[in-house]
């Protein structure tokens, strides 16, 4: 966070994922696990990296069949509580996260959907899309808790790799 340390303290994991390509000394390609992954089985460099592309894991959603389901579903649930608000706040999705991401990357319509899994980078990707876009990652530092409003990195990264031919999807692996 150096130059952003006004947006600290951070407990949200997008705000600092969004920061993991200035961390000093970091490879050019590199492979980033949450702090709940563990890797049960042996892996080789081809399983995330092949020539000057990334291995992706996952597959393309539908943004507005998502959106009509959602829309359903909160009509149901409202219907089922007799009319009232729901009583607790809808926590920040996996889904819409990655759907926003797509969007910022120009895929206004679907998104690739990627699960829970190691993420292969390459820092300039997202070097280069920061340094273009500064605003928009400053706006996404500033939320000290994870938030709705905030980009997933990790599906920014995939989708701009994609959008430059430089992603392979491969679900053989698991």
């Amino acid at each position: 966070f150096d130059g952003y340390e006004q947006y600290l303290p951070t407990f949200s994991n997008r705000s600092i994922e969004a920061m993991l390509h200035r961390v000093p000394g970091l490879a050019a390609r590199f492979l980033y696990l949450n702090d709940d992954f563990m890797l049960l089985q042996p892996v080789a460099p081809g399983d995330f990296f092949r020539g000057e592309s990334v291995v992706l894991r996952g597959r393309w959603r539908d943004g507005a069949a998502r959106a009509r389901w959602q829309r359903w579903r909160a009509t149901v649930s409202k219907l089922l509580r007799g009319g009232r608000a729901p009583t607790r706040v809808a926590r920040p999705g996996q889904h819409e996260a990655q759907q926003l991401s797509a969007r910022m990357a120009g895929f206004p319509a679907r998104y690739f959907q990627f699960p829970h899994c190691p993420a292969p980078l390459q820092r300039d990707t997202i070097a280069e899309w920061f340094a273009a876009n500064p605003a928009v990652l400053e706006k996404n530092l500033s939320f000290r808790l994870r938030s709705a409003e905030q980009f997933l990195t990790v599906a920014l990264a995939n989708h701009l790799e994609i959008a430059r031919g430089t992603a392979l999807v491969d679900n053989r692996l698991e």
